[in-house]
């Protein structure tokens, strides 16, 4: 069997991009829109969605070279309004993108939780149901006027001991999803546990008013030094019992 290359294995991952390719672009029926976000501090991907495909776009604020980096992904069918199945021509197979969307709070959710050798085999998948852990690898995706005001968002230098704790307590909101992950990977390590966690606890401070991206120097040990609570919340390992 073929070995597929995962379209996104890991949306924190998705836009560290090696080759910079040319979108050949097809007649549209919509404008592109352009949404916005953080791989990690200094570093900031971006998503120009249209009619037929995404632009990926990946920029380096630490970098000399602030030319973006671009890599496309086509829409090869549309199976509902929050279901796609896309194709990168560098990759066999297809892949599976679920994309969402917050009007609220100015921001879409898109993962691809799931691949295929064809679409008729991805198909049979997404009606077999995915697992329900899937949903961790999601990424938020805002608005241009919702990232700016992000940008401009206080560090975690300035994080109050209120808000600190609201975004270390995962477990009554991840506990069942990541148990389901652990039971489902019981030969992968941890690591991946700790990445989820440290992207709900971004998506929480950024609900709060926070930059968590934001290049500060902070320390959360020394900065509640003596607070048992967050220093337990901080410092307990992960388990399920």
């Amino acid at each position: 069997m073929t070995k597929l290359v995962p379209f996104f294995s890991n949306m924190l991952l998705i836009f560290f991009l090696t080759t910079a390719l040319k979108a050949q672009h097809k007649p549209l029926d919509k404008e592109p829109i352009k949404w916005f976000s953080y791989i990690s501090p200094g570093e900031i991907s971006n998503i120009i969605e249209y009619a037929d495909k995404l632009v990926l776009e990946s920029i380096s604020e630490l970098s000399d070279d602030k030319r973006p980096k671009l890599d496309t992904v086509h829409i090869i069918k549309k199976v509902d309004n929050n279901f796609f199945i896309i194709e990168k021509k560098s990759r066999k197979g297809f892949g599976l993108m679920e994309r969402t969307a917050n009007t609220t709070s100015g921001y879409i959710e898109i993962n691809a939780p799931l691949e295929a050798e064809s679409i008729t085999a991805l198909e049979a998948k997404l009606k077999a149901g995915m697992p329900s852990w899937k949903s961790l690898e999601s990424r938020r995706f805002y608005t241009e006027e919702k990232f700016n005001s992000l940008k401009k968002a206080p560090g975690l230098n300035e994080i109050t001991r209120e808000d600190l704790i609201t975004s270390l307590t995962w477990r009554e909101p991840l506990g069942t999803l990541l148990k389901a992950y652990v039971e489902d990977n019981k030969e992968k390590g941890k690591y991946k546990i700790y990445r989820f966690m440290e992207a709900y606890r971004n998506k929480k401070l950024i609900e709060l008013g926070y930059n968590p991206y934001k290049m500060v120097a902070y320390n959360f040990e020394e900065m509640f030094n003596g607070d048992e609570e967050i220093i337990k919340l901080l410092t307990e390992e992960v388990t399920f019992d």
